[in-house]
């Protein structure tokens, strides 16, 4: 299943929540919202790539998190939060239910990996898996992936004795990070040269886990 299809997924599984919120919302509730904005400036040495290792610290005006939650009289109800939605490593979580019956949670967080922003490389890519040596020069090279995941997970607990459940993974790792390798040069004359080269591997990972169950009790 590729992003495209599991961003299809989850944008059916929205469309489902805002049409059945245009239902619940036709009841009596009562709903309650907050929004945290504000400024951030930094100083002091940034340049090294571990000050950003595992998140990112942009500047000046931002949405630092916001949450809303609704609860209708006949027991329907929506909670929806973000954190940190201005920066790169940011997260979602919505749920949509009725009390007693069934809930269905929406989520996605995205997670950056920063290993260095000084990294240069003999070698330039000219296209996918291909690389040409730049005869002496350097070229930088951009070390860092993203780690984005998506989820779904819905329960369903309307029959007595009976609980449903239903949930869905899907991770991906793009970007490029730092691999050791061996390399052994052949001179004109034994004995061999053997140096450890470091380059740039690509990383493009996906996962995805299915977990279904059904309890009885």
């Amino acid at each position: 299943m590729t992003a495209r299809t599991v961003g299809k997924l989850l944008a059916l599984c929205l469309v489902i929540v805002l049409l059945g919120s245009t239902v619940v919302f036709a009841q009596e509730g009562t709903t309650s919202a907050t929004v945290t904005v504000g400024g951030q400036a930094i100083s002091g040495d940034t340049d090294s790539s571990r000050f950003e290792q595992y998140e990112e610290w942009p500047e000046g005006v931002m949405l630092f998190d916001a949450a809303f939650d609704w609860n209708g009289s006949r027991g329907f109800y929506i909670n929806f939060d973000t954190t940190s939605p201005s920066y790169q490593d940011n997260s979602y979580f919505m749920r949509w239910g009725k009390k007693g019956m069934f809930k269905l949670d929406l989520t996605w967080d995205e997670n950056p990996r920063y290993f260095s922003n000084k990294a240069r490389s003999f070698w330039g890519q000219v296209q996918p898996a291909v690389f040409n040596y730049l005869n002496g020069e350097v070229a930088p090279v951009d070390l860092r992936y993203v780690r984005q995941t998506g989820g779904m997970k819905f329960n369903y607990s309307g029959l007595e004795d009976w609980d449903f459940n239903f949930a869905y993974t899907h991770e991906t790792r793009d970007g490029r990070q730092g691999y050791m390798a061996e390399a052994r040069v052949s001179p004109a004359a034994p004995p061999l040269t053997t140096l450890m080269v470091e380059f740039a591997s690509p990383v493009d990972y996906r996962t995805q886990n299915y977990n279904a169950s059904v309890n009885w009790a």
